[in-house]
């Protein structure tokens, strides 16, 4: 910053909630936003080489990758269906569902 003072949200580069005061010198990276006052920037990166960039980079290849869980869960899924017929069927699902439901009232 080469001039100025202000508040800057930081919370899409840091996730912090609370602002965060800014005077001159201060090294502002892409993303903040400026709440309060008026401010100088210079550029100091491209914005391919940009902290916000970074993030976008490791965000797109955490959502490319599966998780150990994710892929445990994937590969028997197809089994999934069976067990949970056959549990239903152990514990007697097949006969009550061929039973006709008791009706009420009548004298």
């Amino acid at each position: 910053m080469e001039e100025g003072f202000s508040d800057l949200d930081l919370s899409l580069v840091t996730g912090e909630t609370l602002p965060e005061a800014a005077a001159f010198g201060a090294r502002i990276p892409a993303g903040a936003l400026n709440l309060t006052g008026r401010l100088v920037l210079r550029a100091s990166a491209e914005a391919e080489n940009s902290t916000l960039a970074e993030i976008a980079r490791l965000m797109e290849a955490g959502a490319q990758s599966k998780s150990r869980y994710v892929r445990l869960a994937d590969r028997h899924h197809p089994h999934s269906g069976g067990l949970t017929f056959l549990g239903w069927w152990l514990v007697g699902g097949a006969g009550r569902a061929q039973r006709p439901a008791a009706r009420g009232g009548g004298a």
